[in-house]
């Protein structure tokens, strides 16, 4: 097994989590945490981030996605102070900023007839099976496996099993998250493997009377596991031939790789798509859109209840509105599909070179390194990957870029984040990090 020692000092981090482990559980209030080397951020700008230790990094976490313009970006923090200023920052009644932004979101998003504005993508997803309920009178949800929709019970369901929980691959186990699910719940989920379109079938074809939605990821990003060509086109189609709504998660996806999200660039036809994360470049919004049929089901026009005291703010509407100005402008997606394919490319080739068991894979800005050759095309690659120590190796490779000034999140080995503030120099100094580590270890790698 590859080891690499930590070289960078850590010591007022370590030293504050023993303080910050009194008030909270695991020294994180916000629950954002991981095991290996963890560090506490003293202030984010750009594209770096700098820890209590003085330690400065090239961030590829992006706030665990959000962050697609840079930190702190000094045009939309401007937007958002003259909002707080002119606006107020929480009002709770209708307001024009959040009727602006539905109109743009309809201009922008396909299925976007109407828009309800929320906090979290865990919010939308709770809000969109709702509608879908009410709409068809039906009660069960499938989901695909692998794929993450947020922390509630309802769908907080087979992604992460293990091997021994997870059952056959063509027909997988429904498998609770977290405790203190109701088992309720389970019997009303299905749960299917991604990329197989011949179980999908199957499945949806003999329960469609019972089934009130499909929710899929249309890249399962949190293992990065991309769809095999023709596989949503497949789910739209036969979601359509069963009269049953489909739901595009695009909380990553959304803004990130498209302004109308994959649902545009890549026209699948949704019934309801939800949306946050780059939206507004970390500013606390998210979005369910849809068809006005489901939309319309949301009270106060409908009997689906839809509530809450901070959604739609002054201040989360008007960083959204400068976030898409900004997103629109003429080549900005451009180069950031140019950077993610640049990273790849030369890293592949070093891989390449070195004959070593690996990819360096991912979508547009988004990208991954997987000590396999082939890349992930279900969850159950992901468990034979982590069972072999895959996980392992990347751990050791995310150690040795924190020693050398970068940061991927030792637990996110697919969901690494290139956005505007990154420069090609950053990119050239990633690339280099990573051979280092490749020629160092490649012995262990082949």
């Amino acid at each position: 097994m590859i080891d690499v020692p930590l070289k960078v000092d850590l010591s007022k981090s370590l030293a504050y989590f023993e303080e910050a482990s009194r008030y909270s559980p695991g020294g994180t209030p916000d629950g954002k945490s991981w095991e290996q080397d963890l560090f506490y951020v003293e202030r984010a700008k750009g594209n770096r981030l700098w820890d209590l230790d003085g330690n400065e990094y090239i961030d590829y976490n992006a706030g665990a996605g959000p962050i697609i313009l840079g930190h702190s970006h000094d045009e939309l923090d401007q937007a958002v102070v003259e909002a707080i200023s002119t606006r107020g920052v929480q009002v709770a009644q209708p307001h024009v900023l959040e009727v602006e932004l539905t109109r743009k979101l309809r201009e922008i998003i396909p299925c976007a007839d109407m828009t309800a504005l929320c906090n979290a993508g865990t919010d939308t997803l709770q809000y969109a099976v709702r509608m879908a309920r009410t709409y068809t009178g039906r009660w069960k949800v499938v989901k695909f496996e692998g794929g993450y929709h947020g922390w509630a019970d309802g769908l907080a369901i087979s992604s992460k099993p293990t091997l021994d929980e997870a059952g056959t691959l063509s027909n997988p186990n429904t498998v609770a998250d977290t405790s203190g699910v109701l088992p309720a719940i389970l019997d009303n989920t299905i749960v299917l493997p991604y990329n197989d379109l011949d179980a999908a079938s199957e499945r949806i074809e003999r329960e469609k009377r019972e089934i009130a939605c499909v929710i899929v990821e249309p890249i399962v990003h949190g293992h990065g596991i991309l769809p095999k060509p023709g596989f949503l086109q497949g789910l739209q189609e036969l979601c359509q031939s069963c009269d049953v709504p489909l739901v595009l998660d695009e909380i990553i996806t959304g803004f990130r790789h498209d302004l109308g999200g994959l649902q545009r660039k890549w026209e699948i036809e949704a019934d309801m798509a939800v949306y946050g994360k780059s939206m507004a470049n970390g500013y606390v919004i998210s979005a369910v859109t849809g068809r006005e049929e489901f939309l319309s089901t949301l009270s106060p026009g409908g009997p689906a209840f839809f509530s809450g005291t901070y959604n739609g703010n002054p201040l989360s509407a008007a960083a959204t509105l400068k976030t898409i100005e900004i997103l629109e402008r003429p080549g900005f997606y451009e180069r950031l599909y140019a950077m993610g394919d640049t990273l790849r490319a030369a890293v592949n080739d070093a891989i390449d070179e070195l004959g070593l068991n690996a990819t360096c894979y991912g979508y547009g800005s988004v990208w991954g390194l997987y000590f396999e050759r082939e890349a992930p095309a279900n969850y159950r690659d992901i468990l034979r990957y982590q069972a072999t120590g895959g996980m392992r190796k990347f751990e050791a490779y995310a150690r040795h870029m924190l020693n050398n000034g970068i940061f991927v999140q030792p637990a996110r080995a697919a969901r690494n984040y290139l956005y505007a503030a990154h420069t090609d120099d950053d990119v050239q100094r990633t690339v280099d990090a990573t051979v280092a580590f490749l020629r160092e270890h490649q012995s262990a790698l082949t």
